[in-house]
């Protein structure tokens, strides 16, 4: 029932301090927060994720608000991937997609699961990541989750971890695209035609 997560996720929202961070009323953060579209037949199986993204806080912040630990990217370069086959850019506004949470590219190497998306799918960004994070925190139970659509200077790339470093909670890191980790799989959004 896509009514119903689209409640779920945009409460979760509020009740994090987004409409506050914003200076929005919870009313007036609602209204601006766009409705679930149905899911594409083609991404049955495939994106069956339904994930409300906001992109008018920066991922830094985001995480901060939503206690993920976040590795300083202080000095680097930091951009949607610049060879993405339909040149994708995060919109300013926030927006929905469907995601698949990186199982199908477990253990594969970033720069391998770029060169292997499908027409119909992206590389799933930070805010995307940030927002799946929000929208179910025991996504990481299974798996760390690389985030291939957003790139970081020096050949890098996002991902989230489970555990580790900043006081055993889950965090946002960076590795280089040519390293396979164990146990650590890219996630990927559905791209609808336009």
């Amino acid at each position: 029932d896509l009514v119903s997560e689209w409640k779920r996720q945009s409460s979760r929202y509020i009740k994090l301090g987004f409409a506050r961070e914003l200076g929005l009323s919870k009313e007036d953060y609602l209204a601006s927060l766009p409705k679930f579209e149905p899911q594409p037949e083609s991404f049955r199986g495939r994106f069956d994720i339904p994930v409300l993204v906001e992109t008018r806080i920066a991922p830094s912040r985001q995480a901060e608000m939503v206690g993920l630990g976040y590795s300083s990217r202080s000095g680097l370069r930091v951009s949607d991937w610049e060879n993405d086959p339909k040149g994708y850019k995060t919109p300013d506004h926030p927006y929905t997609t469907w995601m698949q949470a990186g199982k199908k590219n477990l253990e594969r190497n970033l720069e391998y699961v770029r060169g292997t998306l499908a027409l119909d799918e992206r590389g799933a960004t930070e805010y995307d990541g940030v927002a799946l994070w929000i929208a179910n925190p025991s996504v990481l139970n299974d798996h760390d989750i690389d985030l291939p659509g957003t790139s970081i200077e020096f050949e890098c790339a996002p991902f989230l971890r489970c555990w580790g470093a900043w006081n055993d909670r889950p965090f946002v890191s960076y590795h280089a695209v040519d390293v396979a980790c164990s146990g650590c799989g890219s996630a990927s959004c559905g791209r609808v035609a336009t």
